[in-house]
């Protein structure tokens, strides 16, 4: 019995021996590791922060169309243009009539005309009395308000006809489609020589270098997210393993919903704009994760990824551009050929 308590008492020994000598060799948790910020996981999908169904502002024929599918195009950049000879002849009328001096021209000439009248009449009621009636002065005087009205009208019409052609040059201007974002064309729904109506779309625009996140978040987190948290996202595709499942995007958390969902559980919904990398390959339509780090401080999380665009800017054309594929399902897309 001795003998059996002396052995266990000697196994304890040994166990903690080498219980403390373990706890010495393991390395100490990082600086990072011990201030890095709390982060939760939001399962969600992507979609188009910006899309326009680009539209002609005035009825006309299209003359022609600047870009195809997959084109880019800078934000102001011409899609089309519609046939605007008449328009370009109404301003060109409306130039003259806002140019034209003629008119002021005529008043302050005779209004410098009536002056001298009037002028010669006051010489000779003062040579004596009785040499001009006091009927032709009040004339002469009149004479000489009615030239400087003239001229007045002169000026307020030619404002008129400035403001005509301004109109007139806006006009000519509606005659040509531009765009609203910098982006790339993803389906073009009319043809030089069709018509167009109004607010008729001719093609659509999509912003590809930055993109939307949505997903749900669990009640319990509605104190602990903030506008302008930063966030990774990675994409999740079903049935595949591709590259792109290892790459993350960084952005911020843009808006948080105040209502509050309850299905099988109470949760609130949260956008997040993420910037696209220099190969464009985040695309709308897509399943992802997002991991929101729950701190503004963006000294505390891990760096951006080294190959994410600067800044919203225009993207070269590449046979990797996702565009609308009319024959696809609801969030699908396709590839330019």
């Amino acid at each position: 019995m001795l003998l059996t308590s002396k052995v266990l008492t000697l196994a304890a020994s040994v166990v903690g021996a080498l219980s403390v000598a373990a706890l010495a060799q393991s390395p100490a948790p990082s600086r990072a590791a011990r201030s890095g910020p709390e982060t939760l996981t939001i399962h969600g999908f992507t979609d188009w922060v910006e899309k326009s169904e680009v539209s002609a502002q005035v009825e006309g024929v299209i003359k022609k169309m600047e870009l195809k599918v997959g084109s880019p195009v800078e934000e102001g950049g011409t899609i089309g243009v519609l046939h605007d000879d008449r328009a370009r002849l109404t301003a060109a009328k409306a130039r003259v009539a806002a140019e034209s001096q003629g008119a002021i021209a005529k008043g302050e000439a005779e209004k410098e005309f009536k002056m001298a009248e009037a002028a010669r009449l006051y010489m000779l009621n003062k040579r004596g009395a009785g040499f001009v009636s006091a009927a032709e002065v009040q004339k002469a005087e009149a004479e000489v308000k009615v030239a400087a009205a003239s001229i007045l009208e002169a000026d307020e019409n030619k404002k008129l006809a400035q403001a005509e052609l301004a109109i007139a040059e806006q006009m000519l201007k509606d005659h040509t489609i531009r765009a609203p974002f910098t982006g790339i064309i993803t389906a073009r729904n009319l043809n030089p020589g069709e018509a167009v109506r109004p607010n008729e779309p001719v093609v659509q625009l999509v912003k590809i270098d930055t993109i939307k996140f949505y997903g749900e978040v669990p009640i319990e987190y509605s104190y602990k997210i903030r506008l302008g948290m930063p966030v990774d996202i990675q994409p999740e595709i079903e049935d595949a393993d591709l590259p792109i499942e290892q790459k993350r995007f960084r952005g911020k958390i843009t808006f948080i919903s105040p209502e509050t969902v309850t299905v099988n559980k109470t949760v609130f919904q949260v956008y997040a704009e993420v910037q696209n990398n220099k190969e464009l390959e985040l695309r709308a339509g897509l399943r992802a994760k997002m991991v929101v780090y729950l701190t503004l401080d963006e000294n505390q999380v891990p760096p951006p990824p080294a190959d994410q665009l600067p800044e919203a800017r225009a993207i070269e054309a590449s046979r990797n551009v996702p565009v609308s594929n009319p024959n696809a399902p609801a969030n699908r897309v396709g590839l330019v050929r």
